[in-house]
């Protein structure tokens, strides 16, 4: 490797290295996290490419190694980029919080989980939300638009009808679950315009409060 390729290489590993620290700031915006991660991949990827350019190696070596460098930075750059993503999102233990809440929801409880319509953030952590509950047994649906809250709100809402019913019983103590888990939810009693007797409804907001 010739002096000035090796330079150039650690040149590349230092735009690594800062690409790799600009994402502690947390990129909001879609364009900004994937020219990040692109920027990561490729001064990463040449950064190391020394390893499968060395030379001596035969075509067969140069290509198996390039392959192996490619699998390897790609896998690294996703785990790494996948710890930024933008959003709100659960973490692994809310989500397991929210699995076991989900398994003691009665069968004939439906939850209606209602996600802001404009809101792409508050989307994906509603999708993520009914997914946990989904794959572990609550009998849940969605809808993008909100109905009798008004505004978006800030975090979330678990909505019911009246003490006694058994959809309110499930959504006090589905919101009592929320919060031992420090998802951020206030509960509102009284929904006759979503929920019914055996159902209840979490309105997911815009973002977390601060």
């Amino acid at each position: 490797m010739s002096s000035k390729g090796s330079k150039t290489r650690k040149g590349a590993l230092g735009m690594a290295l800062a690409a790799a620290l600009t994402f502690l700031s947390r990129p909001s915006q879609q364009w900004e996290f994937y020219s990040l991660c692109a920027l990561l991949f490729i001064t990463l990827f040449y950064g190391l490419s020394g390893w499968a350019t060395k030379k001596g190696l035969s075509f067969a070596e140069t290509m198996g190694r390039t392959v192996i460098l490619l699998c390897a930075v790609s896998c690294a750059v996703a785990i790494y980029a996948w710890q930024f993503r933008p959003g709100w999102h659960l973490t692994a233990e809310q989500e397991d919080g929210l699995s076991d809440a989900a398994k003691h929801i009665p069968k004939d409880v439906y939850i209606l989980v209602e996600l802001p319509e404009n809101n792409i953030a508050g989307k994906g952590y509603g999708k993520e939300i009914m997914q946990v509950l989904k794959h572990n047994g609550a009998n849940v649906n969605s809808i993008t638009i909100f109905k009798g809250v008004g505004e978006t709100p800030v975090g979330l809402v678990v909505s019911a009808r009246f003490r006694g019913e058994a959809g309110f019983e499930a959504a006090s103590y589905m919101h009592s679950k929320m919060l031992s888990l420090e998802i951020p939810a206030t509960f509102q009693a009284g929904n006759n315009w979503s929920a019914d007797a055996s159902s209840f409804v979490i309105y997911v907001g815009s973002r977390p409060p601060d």
